[in-house]
């Protein structure tokens, strides 16, 4: 009987120890995803695109900052490496023909 009880209350302790370690892996896990969101929303900013005779022209879509221009992918790339250089940029809203002329350069360019 005495094995039994010490069989069944080593049973219950191991149990609530991996309970507890598996809670602490998925904490773990959920606070590194929350801070790699934190960094890319930080280090990315969203732009909005629009085409203006011929020119490429890229603004903050929050803030309506001018980013940079070119009149083509590797222009206003160029552009606007040279004055953010610490930031990366994802193309959020702007005109759909010139986004996809854009995508299109950048993707004939790799």
């Amino acid at each position: 009987m005495e094995f039994l009880i010490g069989f069944l209350t080593g049973f219950i302790v191991c149990g609530f120890m991996i309970k507890s370690a598996i809670n602490d892996a998925v904490e773990r896990i959920i606070t590194e995803e929350e801070q790699g969101n934190k960094k890319f929303n930080e280090d990315t900013i969203p732009a909005r695109l629009e085409l203006v005779d011929g020119q490429y022209l890229l603004y903050n879509n929050n803030t309506d900052e001018f980013l940079g221009q070119g009149s083509d992918y590797k222009e206003i790339l160029a552009s606007i490496k040279q004055r953010f250089k610490e930031y990366s940029f994802q193309i959020v809203a702007g005109d759909k023909t010139a986004i996809a002329e854009l995508k299109q350069q950048r993707d004939e360019s790799k």
